[in-house]
Order: structure tokens, then sequence, then C-alpha cells
């Protein structure tokens, strides 16, 4: 949902106290970043904020509701809750909530680059057996033969018979 440029600004004023947040332009709403780390969003003039189960409880005991995207599909939501009011107009209070919503950040992408690099090693190993399915084996195990390999000696080819 569109955001106005004016609520925009003065989240932006109230999150002053952590140096670095920006806002970036996603989907009609936008995106707020703290050195490269998504922590919240707005979207049609609401705040929400990154949650994990270390600062979910401090959302739900004020009724606050999740961030919802689609109307018509409520059963899709994702880790963002609105703000409360009162956080909102408390400057200092806002920031320390945000730090919580970074830590949440945080630990989502340290699960995500852990799964990821779990994917690429698996990944590589699958890439590396299937090289070694598809070279020639060589077996350790035989004993050395008292006769080198012979060389294998190419077949002669027939000539075609001349026409007398």
């Amino acid at each position: 949902m569109p955001y106005s440029a004016e609520y925009l600004q003065y989240i932006l004023e109230q999150l002053a106290g952590l140096r670095g947040a920006v806002a970036r332009r996603m989907f009609g709403g936008a995106g707020l970043y703290y050195e490269e780390l998504f922590f919240g969003l707005l979207s049609g003039d609401t705040l929400y904020l990154r949650v994990n189960d270390v600062n979910r409880g401090d959302y739900e005991a004020l009724g606050m509701r999740r961030f919802r995207p689609y109307e018509d599909k409520p059963h899709l939501s994702f880790n963002y809750y609105e703000v409360p009011a009162h956080v909102l107009e408390d400057a200092d209070e806002l920031v320390v909530w945000a730090r919580r919503s970074l830590d949440a950040a945080q630990a989502a992408h340290a699960v995500d680059a852990a799964r990821s690099a779990a994917r690429q090693a698996k990944r590589s190993q699958q890439a590396n057996g299937a090289r070694q399915a598809n070279s020639p084996r060589q077996t350790t195990n035989r004993t050395p033969s008292k006769h080198p390999p012979r060389a294998k000696i190419p077949k002669r080819r027939k000539k075609a018979p001349r026409p007398s």
C-alpha cells in the first residue's frame, strides 16, 4: 500500500538515533535498512518492524497486528508487526525497538547464510561425486604385474578391391 512522504520523513526523523537507517522503495511501500539489513517496512502509513521469538511477545502483548501483504490471503504473513503508537511517538523508545528488530534481522540473515552455505556444500559434493563417477576408476589394491601393459596395436584396415 502507498505511504505518504510526510509519514516516511517522520519515521526517519524518529529513527535518527539509529544513525544510518535509510528507506528504499519497494512494492508500493518502503523498506527500512541499516547497513544492508532489512529490519522494517512502511505500508499504508503504518510502520512494521521485524520480529523473532525474542521480541514477538512485546508486540503480541499489546495486540499489534502482523504484516499481511494480501487482504484476500490472510494466511500469508511475514515476521513483521505493527509498531504501537506510544513507541512511534517516543524517538528513544522507537530506536530501542528498532535495535531489537535489527537483532532479529541479523539472526535471520545468519540462518539464511548458513542454509545457503550448506546447500552450496551439498551441490559441490554432488558435483564432485558425479565427476568421480564419470572418470575412469583407479584401483590401488592391484598387485603390480610382472609384465608391462601391452600397447594397443591399431587394426589394419582392409583395402578396397581394385577395379579390374
